[in-house]
């Protein structure tokens, strides 16, 4: 089965100048009389053919998964502090108090972390430790 580009191919206009794909296919497989591309798969993207570029695309897929390690941490932690405010604001006592003050403690070391390692922008930590001074600020301190 000859390899060509197949003209309606989600892939084709990024293919121009790239001889490869990840997947191993030249350009996209197409089928005899088909007409349907088979490459959709969303994993099959360009692959470089210059050694340097390829690095750069291993370091880049390196850097994505460690940097959603920390994104979804982060995540995380904000939504279990925002689960003890809820809690302590239904029914107040110290042992709830406590879980709140340290898991806004844990939030915010996850996030300063973060915004060391380059994951999230500073400014963009900074709202999220904001939003979670106001949770437990709202928790913590009933409107009179």
């Amino acid at each position: 089965m000859p390899l060509a580009r197949h003209p309606t191919c989600p892939l084709r206009k990024r293919l121009r100048n790239i001889s490869r794909l990840r997947c191993g296919a030249t350009f996209c497989a197409t089928l005899p009389g088909a007409s349907v591309c088979t490459c959709q798969d969303k994993n099959a993207y360009p692959m470089a053919n210059i050694a340097s570029a390829q690095k750069r695309i291993e370091i880049a897929e390196r850097n994505r998964l460690r940097n959603r390690v920390y994104r979804s941490g982060v995540r995380t932690l904000m939504k279990k502090c925002l689960q003890a405010c809820g809690a302590y604001a239904a029914e107040p006592s110290d042992a709830r108090k406590d879980l709140v003050n340290t898991s806004l403690n844990t939030a915010f070391s996850k996030i300063d972390k973060a915004v060391k390692r380059g994951v999230l922008h500073g400014n963009t930590g900074a709202h999220k430790k904001r939003r979670l001074s106001q949770a437990v600020k709202h928790a913590l301190q009933p409107s009179s």
